[in-house]
């Protein structure tokens, strides 16, 4: 599996976690300016641009661990677009949904953090 089919199966999975928790997933891969956005899903008011970290081992460390600083500001570029595009009656955030995977066991660990700094 490449790091494009494992960044496509990431995103299927987190919409399908999002989606048990009563998201809808409005946009996938939302490009702006040379900034992407994984997932777009809404929720009431809650309008969250969703950043999707898939690890298959922790050798390089957690999923959550390769979004860092840079990664959030590029998001927070093409949230401003999908606001500035939308009624306005959306609370804007970002989140990331985490999706570790034991290498040994196969066992997999999938996180909702949200609105994330």
């Amino acid at each position: 599996m490449n790091t494009r089919d494992v960044g496509v199966l990431g995103e299927r999975i987190a919409g399908l976690f999002l989606a048990l928790k009563g998201y809808k997933i409005v946009a996938r891969n939302y490009r702006y300016a040379g900034r992407e956005i994984d997932l777009i899903a809404t929720r009431g008011r809650i309008l969250a641009a969703v950043e999707v970290k898939l690890r298959r081992s922790r050798r390089f460390g957690e999923a959550v661990e390769a979004v860092d600083a840079r990664k959030l500001a590029r998001i927070r570029t093409a949230l401003a677009n999908v606001i500035a595009r939308s009624d306005g009656h959306f609370e804007p955030r970002i989140d990331l949904v985490v999706i570790d995977v034991d290498a040994d066991s196969g066992d997999m660990t999938v996180r909702h953090l949200e609105a994330v700094r």
